[in-house]
């Protein structure tokens, strides 16, 4: 019931006030996501920004219905934060329609402060178009050059691991076999 209020108190400059408004929204969860929701649509700067971001929280650990949808929209928000804040947030969400959206956000993405979300985000929801797009693109900015092998070496990963197992652990090797099992530390 006082969702609304703490909405309104998101209007200022105080990062603390703010962080901790955001804290409360967020342990409200799924019963804040409404209301949340329509304020978002009538909101501005910088409230507009902190909303996407509760939003992306609370999407994280649930999949309220409506959530995802609101920040696949606001991907081309005219609001830089906002944009950003949707960006980062999808990241989180492992739903179908995520990847592609980003992906196609990638392709026609100008701001390098961008880009790298948008590279970080596909690290975490990307497959193999992903992983193509990301190796095809070149840049001179050495921070995106980091982001970018950072998350073509998730994607590869995450692939590899997906795969079936060439183990056939059902089967009783006729004499005992020597195994070598490698990890890291």
């Amino acid at each position: 019931r006082d969702v609304d209020r703490l909405i309104d108190l998101l209007q200022t400059e105080d990062e603390d006030l703010v962080k901790t408004v955001q804290t409360a929204i967020v342990r409200v969860g799924n019963p804040a996501v409404p209301g949340l929701l329509a304020r978002l649509a009538a909101s501005k700067r910088p409230v507009r920004g902190h909303l996407v971001k509760i939003l992306g929280r609370i999407g994280q650990t649930t999949q309220t219905p409506g959530i995802a949808e609101a920040l696949l929209s606001l991907l081309y928000d005219a609001d830089l934060k906002t944009r950003r804040n949707a960006i980062i947030a999808l990241g989180h969400m492992p739903l179908p329609g995520i990847e592609s959206a980003l992906l196609k956000k990638w392709a026609c993405e100008d701001r390098i402060d961008h880009r790298r979300s948008i590279a970080a985000s596909l690290g975490r929801v990307g497959g193999q178009a992903s992983l193509e797009a990301l190796r095809a693109y070149e840049t001179d900015d050495a921070e995106l050059k980091r982001i970018i092998g950072q998350a073509i070496l998730i994607i590869s990963r995450g692939l590899a691991r997906g795969g079936e197992s060439s183990i056939a652990g059902g089967i009783t090797p006729p004499a005992p076999v020597s195994v070598v099992a490698l990890c890291r530390a």
